[in-house]
């Protein structure tokens, strides 16, 4: 899943930056004392998360297997990447919100809850749903990204 690990990270730019700029944005807010602002930081780079995964997700459903071919000619990578692909873009909204919450909470001081729920996320939700998948004899690679997208939620 090389090739398709390669453009998620290309995609997850724009949602991985959210929790830098989140907290830098308001963290100088708060030390203004203006608290307000800064939870309008939050909501609007939540607003622009969200509606930039939504986007993604929809249209790489559609040209997923387009992409994925122009960097190989096997139709077995391109189907499974296809698969993949697919299952994990959803990713990118949840992604993003919990990005946008983390870097709220960073600016904060107290980003030990951004912690904590990945701790947990990682532990009670992906590596238990994934060991229940592993049983399944033919397990597609569309389910394989099934556990993060439960722990994404479980972490909104």
């Amino acid at each position: 899943m090389g090739i398709v690990e390669k453009m998620i990270s290309a995609i997850f730019i724009i949602p991985s930056s959210m929790l830098a700029t989140v907290s830098a944005l308001s963290a100088q807010n708060i030390g203004a004392g203006k608290h307000d602002r800064a939870a309008l930081t939050l909501k609007y780079a939540t607003f622009i998360t969200c509606t930039y995964g939504i986007v993604v997700a929809i249209v790489m459903q559609f040209i997923a297997g387009g992409l994925i071919g122009l960097f190989t000619s096997d139709s077995n990578v391109v189907l499974l990447g296809t698969q993949y692909m697919r299952s994990y873009i959803i990713d990118t909204m949840f992604a993003g919100v919990h990005f946008c919450f983390s870097g709220y909470f960073a600016a904060y001081g107290k980003s030990y809850i951004g912690f904590l729920h990945n701790i947990i996320s990682i532990t009670f939700v992906r590596v238990m749903v994934l060991t229940l998948l592993q049983s399944c004899s033919r397990l597609r690679c569309f389910r394989w990204d099934l556990p993060h997208q439960q722990a994404r939620c479980y972490q909104l």
